[in-house]
């Protein structure tokens, strides 16, 4: 019998936007078709965007991933707890190497969650950063979160979905040789 892959996907917050919508849809996809076994951890477990708060319970992602028997747990952190650059507690250190533990692979939805990352033990694990912009220099702390655990090894790889946004970060020092192209799954020349 062929062993399940593991993996936790790490997330900043449950708040309805394109990447989350399309990472949550493809973990459902692959737990149901692959035989992949996916856990998420969200850092906060509510979001204030847009002048509005949201609980992540309350969030049709988090209530897709959970109907289909994900687990889904948060470290409980609030929008007011989050600052441009977080320390961690020992207990969420502690929360994520848990999760970790039970894991073959981790993967970052974007740049936020990576100081958790960068914070916590080794792991011992591969760290995929998943990428999703064309402007780098607008992420603020979570840029040099990215610098911080790419130099020092701990990411293995990043994933970003066009040669334009793959450019703009090699651009602000990221290897070129560490971020992997995957196109959104749109044949774009049957449109011209």
């Amino acid at each position: 019998m062929e062993s399940q892959l593991r993996v936790l996907s790490v997330y900043q917050e449950f708040f309805l936007g394109g990447a989350r919508i399309l990472h949550s849809d493809l973990i459902r996809s692959l737990q149901a078709d692959y035989r992949q076994r996916h856990t998420v951890l969200s850092i906060q477990s509510e979001a204030y965007r847009q002048h509005t708060l949201q609980h992540m319970a309350n969030d049709s992602c988090y209530q897709a991933l959970t109907a289909k028997g994900i687990p889904v747990t948060s470290l409980g952190r609030t929008s007011e707890t989050i600052s441009e650059r977080t320390e961690f507690a020992p207990h969420e250190l502690a929360a994520f190497e848990r999760l970790a533990a039970d894991s073959d692979v981790i993967l970052s939805l974007k740049e936020q969650p990576l100081g958790l990352l960068n914070q916590a033990a080794d792991v011992g694990k591969p760290i995929l950063a998943c990428l999703h912009r064309s402007d780098p220099e607008n992420q603020g702390a979570a840029l040099d979160e990215l610098r911080v655990g790419v130099l020092s090894g701990r990411i293995s790889l990043c994933t970003i979905n066009s040669e334009v946004a793959k450019a703009a970060y090699c651009a602000t020092g990221i290897p070129e040789s560490k971020i992997k192209v995957i196109t959104n799954g749109v044949d774009m020349t049957r449109f011209v």
